[in-house]
């Protein structure tokens, strides 16, 4: 028995990898069509396929229910946070600027509590995103009720690092267990599903598949570093 996400993802993987090797047949053609006068002037073929149709018998055998996702107590997150303050400021080497700390405390514990509300996370748990947005939003909050002192004792470049070390420490301390998506148990080798099921039981599968692309681009960040991403063609 496989898990269907695994399956459906298997196949699209597939398609995925043919690509890659119809990619770097176009590659090599691309060198062989330079290397030829007559072809040099000829357009290089690459095949692609915009869309894949496939339809697939399987028999559904479980179903397993999601599991949501359990966020640490908010006090735990808070030390956690405000230990991690501590730590940037003191490997940046500035002084932490007089109520700050205190202030950031009083900001994340308001943060902390509305993001307790089961509305405000969702029905299948809290997102370790939304406590980094929760620190972030605690931070600048901060700032902005000391801006003065704070932009005195802080340089630009220490606030990136440091408001990074943070989200980073939200995203391992906030949640403690991982939430899981529902999951189905499908019968896939067609032996098995033809012995097995008859047109009144079999399910089938039809998935319409539209092809696209994803290039990397490079930025250069203000602190010389280079960002790669991926992004659509």
């Amino acid at each position: 028995m496989a898990e269907l996400g695994e399956f459906v993802g298997t196949i699209l993987a597939g398609l995925a990898q043919a690509r890659r090797i119809a990619d770097e047949e176009t590659a090599a053609l691309a060198e062989y069509y330079k290397e030829e006068p007559l072809l040099q002037g000829m357009a290089i073929p690459r095949m692609r396929v915009p869309e894949v149709v496939i339809e697939l018998p399987v028999l559904i055998e479980s179903h397993e229910e999601a599991e949501a996702s359990v966020s640490r107590d908010p006090s735990t997150i808070r030390d956690t946070l405000l230990a991690q303050l501590d730590h940037s400021f003191e490997s940046a080497g500035i002084p932490l600027p007089t109520n700050f700390k205190s202030r950031f405390k009083a900001n994340l514990d308001n943060l902390l509590r509305s993001r307790a509300d089961p509305k405000v996370v969702g029905s299948r748990g809290p997102r370790a995103e939304s406590f980094v947005r929760t620190v972030e939003e605690a931070y600048t909050q901060t700032v902005r009720g000391i801006e003065t002192d704070y932009r005195k004792a802080v340089r630009s470049e220490d606030e990136r690092l440091i408001r990074a070390e943070l989200r980073d420490a939200a995203k391992r301390s906030a949640l403690e267990r991982v939430g899981k998506p529902p999951r189905l148990g499908v019968t896939i080798v067609t032996a098995e599903v033809k012995e097995r099921a008859d047109n009144n039981v079999v399910t089938r599968l039809r998935l319409v598949i539209k092809e696209e692309g994803v290039e990397w681009s490079t930025t250069a960040q203000a602190d010389g570093s280079i960002l790669r991403t991926l992004t659509p063609e």
